[in-house]
C-alpha cells in the first residue's frame, strides 16, 4: 500500500538545448527553487500571458518580445 501523497506518477523532463539549461540553473541559483518548480512558475507565467490575449497576432508580438533570442539581441545591440 502506497502512503497518502505520493501516488503522482513520475515524470522527466528533457534539457537537451545548453543554452536553456544555463537559463535554468540560473534562475535557480537566484531563486533557490528546484528546477521542476522553476521550469513550473516559467510555463504557467508564460501560459497567463498568452491566455490573456485574445488575438493570435497580438499573441505573436507578445511572444517575440518575451522570448529570449541571443543572436536577435545580439544584432540589435550591435545596430
Amino acid at each position: 500500500m502506497r502512503p497518502v501523497g505520493l501516488n503522482k506518477q513520475t515524470m522527466r523532463l528533457t534539457i537537451k538545448n545548453p543554452e536553456t539549461d544555463r537559463f535554468a540553473r540560473e534562475l535557480v541559483a537566484l531563486t533557490g527553487e528546484s528546477i521542476t518548480a522553476a521550469v513550473t512558475v516559467a510555463l504557467r507565467e508564460r501560459l497567463e500571458r498568452f491566455r490573456a490575449i485574445d488575438d493570435s497576432a497580438d499573441r505573436t508580438s507578445i511572444d517575440q518580445g518575451l522570448t529570449p533570442n541571443p543572436s536577435r539581441d545580439r544584432d540589435r545591440a550591435e545596430r
